[in-house]
């Protein structure tokens, strides 16, 4: 599988002498493809080049939903066939498996919150803080005079907030 990729991608134009060459590059591995094989493959990889130039090709292939002629692989079988390994493939820009993609997602989400966090001024947090603060204490002083015996933990639990902080809003009423 290797092979027929290589033939596609890096022979740079397989119509003049490719059997030749693929012929020679396969004679190069340590354990070469058989003769037909290679022949094979050359030939498979021949007529995707010929119809990725073809401009009809070209048309009746997108008009079925694929990017074009010629060879369409997916990226799970490029990986696959290369044995892509997952940290090579946080340095490839296009070939990448799903898990790859979810985490540059989760990446861009996180910075993006960071950045939504960073354009609110201080002034504004501290000025929404303190309206929640004011807020509970209108809370507490309506659940104080409706309840004057009821206890802090049973406040706390009223209000949803700790039996600590139940205790700091008395101190500021």
């Amino acid at each position: 599988m290797r092979f027929i990729l290589f033939c596609f991608i890096f022979a740079p134009e397989p119509l003049k002498g490719s059997l030749d060459q693929m012929l020679e590059f396969n004679s190069e591995f340590k354990e070469p493809l058989p003769k037909r094989e290679v022949e094979r493959v050359t030939r498979s990889a021949e007529k995707a080049w010929q119809a990725k130039s073809d401009a009809k090709a070209n048309e009746e292939a997108v008009a079925k939903g694929y990017p074009g002629a010629g060879y369409n692989l997916k990226n799970s079988t490029i990986i696959r066939w290369l044995e892509i390994t997952t940290e090579e493939q946080q340095h490839l820009k296009t070939i990448i498996d799903g898990n790859e993609k979810r985490r540059r997602k989760r990446e861009r989400d996180k910075l993006q919150k960071s950045e939504e966090r960073k354009s609110v001024s201080r002034e504004m947090c501290l000025e929404n803080e303190k309206e929640k603060t004011e807020d509970k204490l209108w809370q507490l002083k309506q659940a104080m005079q409706r309840y004057p015996k009821m206890s802090n933990r049973k406040l706390a639990v009223l209000l949803s907030v700790s039996e600590s902080y139940v205790r700091k809003l008395k101190i500021n009423l």
